[in-house]
């Protein structure tokens, strides 16, 4: 019911005032609003519950829709139109081309013409459908089953099969839950697989979180206000990507309990009777947490920081207003120990792990959290968009800035400080700006908390339109367009939530993109290795594919996401990238064996870090005898050859041709400057007069010398990731007489080996058709190496970087592994994506 003043939206904030935020107007003293407070509630009761069950039905189908959609992977639509009518305009162009009866003027509107006339065909209605149907399919089982959503989800799907279908002990985590889930269903249905059990689960925790977050607005403000937190939460990209179907992992659940969490927070701190029920629920949804996810306590900070806060904005008032020495004395020894504690934090063991998270490198070896996307932070304009753009952004910004001075105003217009006005007065507004300034800033640091901070930004949108759609209502009242207001605020409600969702919109493209981690490729490949090899074989990949391997092969992998960050992201690439196949297959057999940290250390306590890594590069590529016999020459331990050459068990090495994109990342790690981050990290905390000692005797420098090597090493930035290219897009060639005319411009001459592009020679030649053949070429002007390779009659070409083009990555991924001694051909896999694995005979 709207009163007098057009400002209440529903009857819940007259019933349940205690527990809301002030009235958008502050008329305390308004004889008429005293007047609506005394009305009877039950009168509103069955249309108020109406309300809820209404908003609630809306904000679980757009959940539910919205989290469903990826299921069908509809970018594979998009992108079978696109090639289904690029190749029905390429067809129809070349055959008028062709046509000598039609005219040349003439031939370009005949061609578009008959275009028209083919994409009106039903025909390409069934091959579009045809084509998408054959791209989904190779991201789905042999059960027609969506592979899962990234790679942490093979991670938990390993150990809840573990649990649901073997029995396996294990403590309540997500694993445990799920598998729980599972068994309940399979009670019911003996014929349900575990995958299609649990590959909807996370659409059940984010809906439930929708609600949650519902009734958490609602609370602190009313039902509608609520509606719209809900609608923008359930659509916020972030949170949807976190809680779709197939994506097994913490998010979902993290989300929700975060939501429990602060719902019965807010009913706790009211400390009224049910608050006794309510902590203790609290208490043990904080447990329940603490078992799913390690950072858990990110909640309990805000929560404590948020009663502390209040406590203390308390005592100071009281202080100041009554003026007794007693609550003076208490303010200063609160002031005293909360410096004691925030000086002991900053500076605590706990601080120290998560700052060591921000800043990268802050070790010899160069960290591996460069490699993961979520943990890079956002640029304000990608973070607004996230969020729904500018526009949202400013309003939410101006709604915490509101609420700052609310509270203000509310503490310094205090005159007799009684506590429960004290707290009905500041302490949801207080809540509500604490939460959002303690996570406002993580997503500009990593990605991956952007969800946790998405929550708090939807219920302060929906606290903002709380005060904006009755001071909009009470504005078209003044137009005087004699409109029944209840169908004004359905108007508004109406309005402001197809607003909303035009706003996020735009971001939502990206869930339409999203495609499982998985696909046939990789499946049939990590297929291939389980039934060919022992069980004890070992499988050396990049680190974001491991858990894919480990779950399907069921063989142990050299590093997945849970450890990454460690020095095999330099041994790993260096084996990718290296052009002697000796030290790439003598790295792999030192990481099959897990040696490389006690090679290194035992190295670096005789010659220094730097320096051991130069020595395990150069034994690495010798035999066991020749690295003996170096190490005992250079008086070095001798034992540590029997570290770097073990009996290593059956290994693999899995490449896909994804590797190609990240070879920035590659080459990093690969080529990381140890001496200069070594020589960095010694003489940091030096005088500069001090470094360029340091540097004189270590290297034997003159003083000129070592200044000049002292600047580099001050200019020198060990996260510094310059970007490489691999190779160009492949383009198809054609063939006639033995003479190749490629798209990109390049003639080549099989007969003779030759190739060139308008009459210029390339540093090198590389055919492949079964044969590696290579030409190279002096005084070259044109940058990139060209590589033609021929498969099934068909020719393609791509040009390449020549800082590649004999690295390992190359010629295992490309060539076949040809000429290769050390790397035995072990399986190919070409579609979606090409995969290739090798036995490594070392």
């Amino acid at each position: 019911m709207i009163n007098d003043y057009g400002m209440s939206l529903d009857v819940s904030k007259d019933i349940e005032s205690g527990n809301r935020i002030n009235d958008p107007v502050d008329n305390a003293g308004s004889k008429k609003k005293q007047e609506t407070k005394k009305k009877p509630a039950r009168i509103q009761t069955g249309s108020f519950n109406w309300q809820i069950a209404v908003f609630i039905a809306i904000l679980i189908f757009v959940a539910v829709f919205t989290r469903l959609e990826t299921v069908d992977m509809p970018l594979f639509d998009a992108r079978a139109e696109a090639v289904v009518d690029n190749n029905i305009k390429n067809i129809i162009t070349q055959q008028v081309a062709l046509d000598k009866s039609i005219l040349a003027h003439e031939k370009p509107q005949i061609a578009e013409e008959q275009y028209t006339k083919a994409i009106n065909n039903p025909q390409r209605d069934e091959l579009i459908k045809n084509t998408a149907a054959s791209y989904k399919e190779a991201y789905r089982d042999e059960f027609g089953l969506n592979y899962l959503y990234g790679a942490d989800a093979y991670h938990y799907y390993r150990q809840i099969k573990a649990i649901a279908e073997h029995d396996q002990k294990s403590s309540l985590g997500l694993p445990s839950i799920y598998a729980g889930f599972f068994k309940i269903i399979y009670f019911f249905n003996h014929n349900i697989q575990l995958k299609k059990a649990i590959f909807y689960l996370p659409v059940f925790f984010g809906t439930l979180a929708v609600i949650f977050l519902f009734f958490i607005t609602r609370k602190i403000t009313n039902n509608i206000s609520g509606f719209f937190a809900g609608l923008f939460f359930a659509l916020n990209p972030s949170f949807l990507l976190n809680t779709r179907a197939g994506f097994i992992d913490t998010n979902s659940l993290n989300v929700l309990l975060s939501l429990a969490i602060i719902y019965l927070f807010l009913h706790t701190i009211e400390l009224k009777k049910k608050s006794i029920f309510t902590g203790v629920l609290l208490i043990m949804s904080v447990w329940i947490f603490k078992q799913i996810w390690g950072g858990y306590f990110y909640i309990l900070f805000i929560l404590a920081g948020c009663v502390l806060t209040f406590t203390f904005l308390y005592i100071l008032i009281k202080a100041v207003k009554t003026r007794e020495i007693k609550w003076k004395l208490i303010l200063a020894s609160i002031i005293f120990a909360g410096s004691g504690f925030i000086y002991w934090f900053v500076d605590s063991r706990y601080m120290n792990h998560i700052l060591s998270r921000f800043k990268f490198n802050n070790g010899f070896f160069p960290s591996g959290f460069l490699t993961v996307s979520e943990l890079q932070g956002y640029s304000f304009s990608l973070f607004s968009s996230r969020l729904g753009g500018y526009i949202i952004v400013f309003f939410v910004l101006c709604t915490i800035a509101f609420l700052t001075y609310k509270i203000f105003k509310n503490l310094t217009s205090m005159k007799d400080v009684n506590f429960k006005d004290f707290s009905d007065k500041i302490r949801n507004n207080l809540f509500i700006v604490l939460y959002f300034i303690s996570l406002a800033f993580v997503p500009f640091f990593a990605k991956r908390f952007t969800t946790y901070f998405v929550l708090i930004f939807c219920i302060t949108l929906g606290v903002g339109l709380y005060y904006f759609v009755p001071w909009l209502i009470r504005l078209i009242g003044y137009l005087n367009l004699n409109i029944n207001k209840s169908y004004i605020k359905a108007g508004l409600v109406i309005l402001i939530s197809i607003i909303l969702v035009m706003f996020i919109v735009p971001a939502l493209k990206v869930n339409m993109n999203t495609i499982p981690h998985m696909n046939d490729a990789i499946y049939n490949t990590a297929i291939e290795i389980k039934y060919n090899s022992s069980e004890n074989a070992k499988i050396n990949l990049w680190w974001d594919y491991g858990y894919l391997y480990q779950a399907v092969a069921e063989r142990s992998v050299s590093f997945h996401g849970g450890s990454f960050e460690s020095s095999r992201l330099h041994w790993i690439t260096k084996a990718f990238l290296t052009d002697d196949e000796n030290l790439s297959a003598g790295i792999l057999r030192m990481l099959n064996c897990n040696n490389e940290a006690a090679a290194h250390k035992i190295l670096s306590k005789e010659a220094g870090n730097s320096k051991a890594i130069e020595i395990l590069h150069k034994i690495l590529a010798m035999t066991r005898q020749e690295a003996e016999s170096y190490l005992k020459d250079n008086n070095l331990p001798e034992k540590v050859a029997g570290l770097t050459h073990c009996e290593s068990p059956e290994s693999f090495i899995v490449l896909g041709d994804e590797l190609t994109n990240k070879v920035s990342v590659l080459n990093y790690y690969a080529n990381f400057d140890f001496k200069k981050n070594s020589d960095q990290l010694e003489i940091k905390d030096m005088s500069p007069e001090d470094a360029i000692n340091h540097l004189i005797n270590k290297y034997n420098l003159s003083k000129k010398e070592a200044q000049k090597y002292s600047f580099e090493l001050s200019e020198y930035d060990p996260n510094f990731m310059p970007s490489v290219q691999f190779k160009s897009q492949t383009e198809r060639c054609q063939e006639k007489d033995g003479i190749i005319i490629c798209g990109n411009g390049f003639i080549a001459n099989l007969s003779s080996m030759d190739i060139a592009l308008k009459n210029m020679h390339p540093p090198a030649f590389i055919f492949y058709n079964g044969t590696v053949y290579r030409t190279d070429y002096e005084n070259s002007k044109i940058k990139y190496i060209p590589v033609i390779i021929e498969e099934k009659g068909y020719y393609s070409i791509f040009v390449m970087n020549p800082e590649f083009d004999r690295s390992m990555l190359f010629r295992l991924l490309y060539l076949d592994g040809k000429g290769l001694d050390n790397f035995e051909f072990f399986s190919k896999e070409t579609m979606p994506q090409k995969v290739v694995a090798y036995r490594v005979l070392v």
